[in-house]
């Protein structure tokens, strides 16, 4: 991952690993399989921030959850808010390649 200035302003990060599927990212629909996500997590925000991702610790359940909420009051009773996603990287795959424009000059990768 890159450095700038979403990362160098985490005061708690790490990296985990996310499938597409489940955190609901769209992809071109040829990728049947998941993808790898990374996601910067900043674990210093543990406070709740509407339409942001959060990584949570629900009570009963052995896996983290990660989600985003419109309100508070539509969060599970009693989670954890365990990081904040401050940063997804998706990689590059050939199905995201664009289609020809009839022009070299554009289709050409330098």
């Amino acid at each position: 991952m890159e450095g700038g200035l979403v990362v160098s302003k985490c005061e708690d990060p790490v990296v985990i690993i996310g499938e597409h599927f489940a955190l609901n990212v769209p992809l071109p629909p040829a990728l049947k399989d998941p993808v790898d996500l990374i996601l910067l997590v900043d674990r210093a925000k543990k406070d709740f921030a509407d339409r942001s991702f959060m990584v949570m610790a629900i009570p009963g359940q052995d896996e983290l959850e990660i989600g985003a909420f419109s309100s508070k009051a539509e969060m599970p009773q009693g989670v954890e808010i365990l990081g904040r996603i401050e940063l997804v990287e998706i990689p590059w795959l050939p199905a995201m390649k664009p289609s020809k424009s009839g022009f070299m000059e554009v289709d050409e990768y330098y």
